[in-house]
């Protein structure tokens, strides 16, 4: 879907603060701070990227710790009524991190971090269907915006159009119920 595309390309535009290894001349329409050896200035996340591989930057929080994952998860767990607060694009950096700790693992034939990675999809996974389970509630009571403010960036688009095809088949199937 178009709205699942523009996230992700919302994601990759956000800002995220990078420790400069090496100076580099950016043109002032990218980025307004200089990008000077030994600062940390913010940059988008898709500059940050090429700029990382490169050798110039580091991005000190690019990867979601796998036990900042299994919290989230632990927290849910105890909290089933409402979703807990995670970061706005929690699982876009979730899927980058596992994607990016994967191909480390493989690469390197290391079995240890394909456990560690094993783990976080799975945790991710838990995480997520508590989560469902909470906006699959509040779309049918009708509330779904008493639990906006906690979800992330990518949830808000699967409940808005979760509540979108629900109130469609209603209209279409049981037209005399009014939402």
């Amino acid at each position: 879907m178009l709205e699942y595309d523009l996230l992700e390309l919302a994601y990759m535009f956000r800002n995220v603060k990078v420790r400069v290894l090496r100076s580099i001349n950016i043109p002032s329409t990218i980025s307004r701070s200089p990008i000077v050896r030994g600062s940390e200035v913010t940059i988008p996340l898709w500059l940050a990227l090429i700029l990382e591989k490169s050798g110039y930057v580091e991005i000190p929080e690019r990867i979601v710790a796998p036990s900042e994952i299994s919290k989230n998860r632990f927290l849910q767990m105890q909290n089933r009524g409402q979703p807990v607060k995670l970061d706005d694009y929690f699982y876009s950096k979730a899927r980058f991190s596992v994607e990016e700790l994967e191909a480390q693992a493989k690469q390197q034939g290391d079995i240890v971090t394909m456990n560690t990675v094993e783990k976080m999809k799975s945790d991710v996974f838990d995480l997520f269907k508590a989560r469902l389970d909470i906006m699959f509630k509040a779309i049918r009571l009708g509330g779904a915006s008493s639990i906006d403010r906690s979800l992330t960036v990518e949830e808000k688009v699967l409940v808005q159009n979760i509540d979108a095809v629900v109130r469609d088949w209603m209209r279409k199937f049981i037209p005399f119920v009014h939402i």
